[in-house]
């Protein structure tokens, strides 16, 4: 027999769905796991070790392949007890899917990504900074939903809350992190290198992190030995992003998770995304005045990086601005904002 869990994450993780939202969750796991709540983890998930990508005391229960909405609710119950609370995060949850989930009759938690499909969970979850009332409301379908909305509850783990105390000021660009996320970067980081291999970067030193999932890891370390760089180091699968963002003066990233953990640093983002998923979020950090939006890379972006980054290397005031934008949107905070928001579910 299954045991019951307080806590259920359903997600995926594989070399086409990314770590994103295993990393997002990876957070709010510890954070359950430090209020004694017991923690079980599901999903699609697919060529990732689970057993070192998962906290200490998580339980992991492979979900049976290829099933229905309903088949996976049922599955669910099983995993399950009246008080536990599911967390869903993978872009499955159709309306189909949440009425499936939703007559299990049990509290449930959604990330979000899109605003645009009607809600029945009991949270909604989407720290983009493009994320407001004013959008999501009009998709509420229950009285009790709570929409979790906006930067504040962007979920980065402790290391970066705690290197908030040593922030520096970025005034120019001198070292750059580039960092498409662990799956398949879709050629992304080719594309940048190449933009790079154009331009006179003898003063910057360049750290090209690779994520364990890419396909493209033998290309991407080809094309930066063509760089005239200070110095240009490809990091292969690194164990976390913390120290390599924490010395960087500007990360290019996807705008996932790492945009979140880049604004926590006071680290301006250049954003080129590589899945309709990540293009709201990025047209919110643009906006904001924290990132710089390129657009999707399948749409030939990488052109416009050079220009952004000959600009912060001049060392003018728009990396400064960014810097400080980023730091005072995001701090730190929303892994606990989310799991006391859920743990008095498992608690009422």
């Amino acid at each position: 027999m299954n045991t019951p869990a307080d806590i259920l994450f359903v997600l995926d993780a594989s070399r086409e769905a990314g770590l994103g939202h295993l990393r997002r969750c990876r957070v709010l796991m510890q954070e359950f796991l430090d209020r004694n709540a017991a923690v079980t983890v599901t999903g699609r998930i697919d060529g990732v070790d689970t057993d070192s990508e998962l906290p200490a005391g998580v339980r992991y229960v492979p979900m049976p392949a290829d099933v229905t909405a309903q088949d996976e609710a049922r599955f669910l119950r099983s995993l399950s007890t009246g008080s536990t609370v599911i967390v869903v995060d993978h872009y499955r949850a159709t309306i189909e899917y949440q009425e499936a989930i939703h007559e299990l009759g049990m509290r449930w938690c959604l990330f979000d990504s899109f605003a645009q499909t009607p809600f029945l969970a009991d949270w909604v979850i989407h720290a983009s900074p493009s994320a407001t009332p004013e959008r999501y409301e009009p998709l509420r379908m229950r009285a009790e939903t709570r929409f979790l909305l906006g930067p504040a509850f962007a979920l980065v783990s402790r290391e970066y809350r705690d290197a908030r105390t040593r922030i520096r000021p970025r005034t120019t660009l001198k070292r750059l992190l580039i960092g498409f996320g662990g799956g398949d970067d879709r050629g992304a980081t080719v594309q940048i290198l190449r933009e790079l291999a154009g331009m006179d970067v003898s003063g910057l030193d360049i750290d090209i992190a690779v994520g364990a999932l890419n396909p493209n890891a033998g290309e991407i370390e080809e094309v930066s030995r063509t760089i005239n760089a200070h110095h240009v180091n490809v990091l292969k699968a690194p164990d976390g992003l913390h120290d390599l963002l924490s010395s960087a003066d500007c990360s290019v990233n996807a705008g996932g998770v790492i945009s979140y953990e880049a604004a926590v640093l006071g680290v301006p983002s250049i954003i080129m995304t590589i899945a309709e998923n990540q293009e709201e979020n990025a047209r919110g950090w643009s906006a904001a005045g924290a990132a710089s939006y390129l657009g999707p890379s399948a749409q030939g972006a990488a052109i416009r990086f050079r220009s952004i980054a000959e600009q912060m290397m001049t060392g003018n005031a728009m990396i400064e601005n960014m810097s400080k934008k980023g730091s005072a949107m995001v701090d730190g905070l929303g892994g606990d904002r989310v799991a006391t928001e859920l743990y008095l579910g498992v608690n009422r």
